[in-house]
């Protein structure tokens, strides 16, 4: 922009002055801004702060992961507008895309469509097979700058790797830098409806219950990773402003593209899944029912029972006013059992058939314990707990598995397997342990250490089949940070780390990773000793030197050959000096 200044009085004179270039972007302040959002503590969180936790593990075992979001980092505007001036719609008809950006709808879109790479020259390249050789394993992100960074100085080629919460969170650093709230949202349980019936078919094979997968098209996540955009939608009845979901996950195609939403979080508590975007997609991504089928030994095909309340459980978002996290299922699901929930399912079109599938239940009520916190290293106990509800004597043919799955729901190796009889008497309980040896699952744990057991019941008398199934986290061990010194601005201090092996077995190659903003630059340290005994402890020191003042965040990592992702968030309060 150049502005040009001129005297009131006395002879004519202009002078130019090059102010650079000015971008126009949305503003939350602003009452008449479509993105206005009344409410400063949110603002604070949904469009300026540059760090965040995103939430991982399964429904019963939910833990944070740290990410910094840094939308104003040098060069990520810069980047956020690339995406924008590099989609379909921007390079096909650049005049109606110039239209059109004064639309959050419609940024929405372009940035759920642009994050991946499926279609055009997105920015993330998914992978989900294990293999990450070419680029950085998901899990070892930490924060959205690079990768953008990274995408533009390479003439935006994809940049690997990433899955689900590595593209919620560069969208959500894009959202924000262009002035829209965002958050980052989990969602525990989340099914894939691949056939869009809003049921998802599980079969499987009698004896090691593996999954068929040719006949897999659905599928369930242990947790899902998205995006809310917080705007007015013009285009949608008042009721529908507020939070919208904006996945960048490819999964299924809109409109030809991989992308989906923005959805309006009431219309999918609603049921009203005929609003655009996608709004069936994600309805069925919280409340899809769960059909399981068995292929027994002589090839029939038999169906089991129907899981109605299984998938969407603890859908979670970081806080406004802290590091805590805040559940907020409740805005995508009414209370089970409710008036409203009956009603949803109805405008959905489901009300029918979840009326059958509760008619066929048996009497029988069957649940997955676990006696204790599952951790890496230890032995498991899983208790399969069955309830006669019925007036009759029970005998049942009890088959439990444990596998290493991903987090994506594909199976891996079978960990443990336990085969009984059981015999309830009427109103009775009984129990039966599958115990899960360190040994059975060491080495075919995937990166986020998750097992899935599934224990298959059969009544012996009419051959009736009751399928139960969990999936555990098993929990790595914790991190010891010490800061020693006064934090303050210019003055050198230390960080003490401290890591406690929890397995049977040796451990090699351990070192600590630890950064900051504000603090020091990427270190890493070798632990003390290399080879960490059972139950002894790693150490290391790093030495660094605040440079800004505030409240300051330390970000520690450990990994080794058999344990990786050992994560702590220190808090530095750094004096000026």
């Amino acid at each position: 922009m150049n502005v040009e200044t001129s005297l009131k009085e006395g002879p004519l004179s202009l002078r130019g002055f090059e102010l650079g270039d000015v971008f126009v972007i949305f503003n939350a302040w602003n009452p008449d801004d479509s993105v206005f959002l009344d409410d400063e503590e949110k603002r604070r969180e949904y469009v300026l702060n540059e760090e965040g936790l995103l939430y991982m593990g399964s429904h019963d075992y939910i833990y944070p992961i740290n990410w910094k979001f840094a939308q104003f980092a040098d060069g990520v505007l810069e980047a956020s507008l690339d995406v924008l001036d590099n989609s379909h719609e921007a390079l096909t008809n650049p005049v109606e895309d110039a239209i059109k950006r004064d639309d959050p709808v419609y940024i929405c879109r372009i940035v759920s469509a642009m994050i991946n790479s499926n279609d055009d020259c997105g920015v993330v390249l998914g992978r989900w097979n294990g293999d990450y050789s070419g680029g950085v394993r998901p899990l070892d992100w930490t924060g959205s700058e690079e990768i953008l960074r990274t995408w533009r100085l390479t003439g935006y080629e994809p940049v690997p790797y990433g899955q689900c919460w590595v593209y919620a969170a560069v969208a959500c650093t894009v959202l924000r830098c262009l002035g829209i709230p965002a958050r980052c949202v989990t969602n525990y349980l989340s099914a894939h409806d691949g056939d869009k019936n809003l049921t998802y078919d599980r079969y499987y094979r009698e004896g090691e219950l593996e999954l068929l997968k040719d006949q897999q098209r659905d599928s369930i996540w242990s947790f899902h990773v998205w995006v809310e955009a917080w705007m007015a939608r013009e285009d949608l009845p008042q009721d529908y402003n507020g939070w919208q979901v904006v996945d960048p996950t490819p999964q299924e195609r809109s409109e030809g593209v991989y992308l989906c939403g923005p959805a309006p979080v009431l219309a999918v508590k609603r049921g009203e899944i005929s609003l655009p975007y996608e709004t069936a997609f994600v309805f069925a991504e919280v409340n899809a029912d769960v059909v399981n089928w068995v292929r027994m030994a002589d090839g029939s095909l038999h169906r089991a029972n129907c899981f109605t309340n299984y998938i969407g459980k603890s859908i979670s978002s970081k806080s406004v006013t802290s590091d805590e996290r805040e559940d907020i299922t409740h805005l995508y699901k009414f209370p089970e059992g409710s008036h409203e929930e009956r009603e949803a399912y109805a405008r959905a079109g489901m009300a029918l058939r979840r009326e059958e599938s509760h008619q066929k239940m048996p009497e029988l009520a069957v649940r997955l314990r676990i006696s204790r916190s599952a951790f890496v290293g230890s032995s498991l106990d899983v208790h399969t707990v069955v309830r006669n509800k019925g007036h009759q004597r029970m005998v049942l043919e009890l088959t439990s598995v444990a596998r290493a799955v991903t987090y994506t729901g594909q199976c891996g190796v079978e960990c443990c397997k336990h085969s009984c009889e059981m015999v309830v008497e009427p109103g009775e309980v009984s129990r039966e342990t599958m115990r899960m040896k360190y040994e059975d699952y060491a080495g075919h744990l995937t990166d986020l250490n998750l097992i899935r057991v599934t224990s298959l019941l059969k009544e012996k008398e009419f051959g009736e089949l009751f399928l139960e199934e969990r999936h555990i986290t098993m929990e790595i061990p914790k991190l010891e940070v010490m800061i020693i010194g006064e934090p303050i601005v210019g003055r050198e201090i230390k960080a003490e780390m401290s890591f406690t092996n929890p397995l049977p077995v040796t451990v090699t190659r351990g070192k600590f990773h630890l950064e900051g903003e504000g603090l020091s630059e990427m270190q890493i340290h070798p632990s003390s000793p290399t080879d960490i005994e059972s139950g002894e402890a790693a150490t290391a020191t790093a030495t660094f030197t605040p440079s800004l003042s505030g409240i300051r965040f330390l970000f520690v990592k450990f990994e080794c050959n058999r344990i990786k992702d050992v994560q702590k968030k220190s808090r530095v309060i750094v004096q000026s000096n």
